[in-house]
């Protein structure tokens, strides 16, 4: 049972057609979306513009809140933004139906759904549930890094490489052929790995951001691994959303 896995870093370099997708934003759309489901959330529903979201949530009622960022910051009338941490505070009513919006994270996921069969959002929480689905895929694997603003973000680059590092681990070099954007993510994750949070904090610039933002707890999640044993799919929902849904 070969697979062969790429990384793209950035949603714009994505082609082909694969028969599985693993999606990353480790800061912090696929963080806050483990987070979502780990505190129990129901449903969650994914929109590739504010306006979108807003319009969904009309339709949907009041049962529903926003989440997401634009800029690093909830948009106006948002219940929240793409805090990991914050959604972990929240009331329970406003954490239990979600819609939500990022610059990066759900527009990636709705860009994997158009090129896989399967797509699965993951992030550093989840990382050994990520690999053992994984390990179990054959055919062409893709992993998607949701990236910055359409450029290469360091973080993601980081978690495809941990999670491929974790697939080898699981069913050994043979059976796995890797294009050469998954060695370079390997090595870039091999090369960090004992010291994660202060590699990240150093090198991506994204990282850097959300610090003087205010965001470094956020950070401190996103580098947390294995804590979370839950991986959702995504699939269409609509013409224009994605929905996560749990039970993988």
């Amino acid at each position: 049972m070969i697979c062969r896995v790429e990384v793209f870093s950035s949603p714009g370099e994505i082609s082909g057609s694969f028969s599985s997708c693993f999606v990353v934003d480790m800061l912090r759309a696929t963080t806050q979306m483990s987070v979502f489901f780990e505190l129990g959330g129901l449903n969650a529903i994914l929109s590739g513009t504010v306006e979108e979201a807003r319009e969904l949530r009309d339709r949907l009622g009041e049962g529903w809140s926003l989440w997401g960022e634009r800029g690093g910051v909830a948009p106006v009338g948002f219940d929240g933004g793409n805090s990991p941490r914050e959604l972990m505070g929240a009331p329970k009513d406003r954490r239990l139906r979600i819609i939500m919006t990022t610059t990066n994270g759900t527009n990636a996921i709705l860009k994997a759904i158009e090129v896989s069969n399967r797509v699965y959002p993951f992030c550093m929480r989840n990382l050994g549930a990520a690999a053992a689905l994984m390990a179990r895929e054959a055919g062409a694997l893709a992993v998607l890094c949701a990236g910055h603003e359409g450029a290469e973000s360091y973080e993601d680059v980081v978690a495809a490489g941990a999670l491929l590092d974790r697939l080898i681990d699981i069913r050994g070099g043979s059976d796995v052929d890797l294009s050469a954007s998954a060695l370079r993510a390997i090595e870039e994750y091999r090369g960090i790995r004992g010291d994660l949070m202060g590699a990240i904090l150093k090198r991506s610039s994204h990282a850097m951001f959300l610090a003087d933002m205010g965001f470094l707890g956020d950070i401190e999640e996103a580098c947390n691994v294995d804590v979370c044993d839950l991986l959702v799919e995504a699939r269409r929902f609509g013409e224009a959303f994605a929905e996560l849904h749990r039970g993988m």
